[in-house]
């Protein structure tokens, strides 16, 4: 129902998402943050699917069936705290359309950055991804029976709002380059590389 949902409001189509997902989302990551990131934080971040729309004029806002509707605090780069609130009747009210935003979550500790990446963070940071991605029955299935994101024989990729030449992963004196991919388009170029989550060496 529209109590449970994610909804923009003002469009004929409007972008959805059930906020029973953010909440399982949430759970998942502090199911292994005591063991990937303990001082870390999960924060979701809001995207433009065109990358000309301008994320300081989207606006979030949490509607209860009952109550006071709570407006979210987001950053200049996209980024809010869902907060916490009693229950899974509520919605999640934006100013955009259907496919025209996604939602996306970002796991970071103290002195980390989007290009600076703390492995423990990306590998807290992918249970609550998975949650909110796309991936049907199936593929989750098939997904966790290959071990899921600790798995080496699965391909992990996450996208970078920011062009990237490349992507690589150091420890003491050892680097490693990642595999990187790009997508063009008509509006600019967005760029994923591959998670090491599954690494051991």
């Amino acid at each position: 129902s529209d109590d449970d949902g994610i909804t923009v409001i003002g469009y004929d189509k409007p972008f959805r998402l059930d906020f029973k997902k953010l909440q399982k989302a949430i759970a998942k990551y502090n199911e292994v943050r005591a063991r990937f990131a303990p001082d870390s934080q999960l924060d979701f971040e809001v995207w433009p699917n065109d990358p000309k729309d301008n994320v300081a004029t989207i606006t979030l806002e949490l509607v209860p069936k009952k109550g006071d509707a709570i407006m979210l605090d987001i950053d200049p780069q996209g980024r809010f705290i869902m907060p916490e609130v009693e229950g899974n009747k509520w919605r999640l009210l934006a100013n955009r359309g259907a496919k025209s935003v996604a939602l996306k979550p970002i796991v970071l500790s103290p002195g980390s950055t989007e290009t600076d990446r703390r492995l423990g963070d990306l590998r807290a940071q992918c249970p609550a991804m998975l949650v909110i991605s796309n991936l049907g029955f199936f593929e989750r299935a098939a997904f966790g029976a290959f071990g899921g994101c600790e798995s080496g024989s699965v391909n992990i990729f996450t996208t970078s709002r920011l062009p990237l030449a490349a992507a690589w992963v150091e420890e003491g004196g050892r680097k490693a380059d990642l595999p990187i991919k790009r997508y063009e388009n008509a509006d600019g170029v967005s760029t994923s590389y591959r998670l090491p989550l599954g690494d051991k060496q």
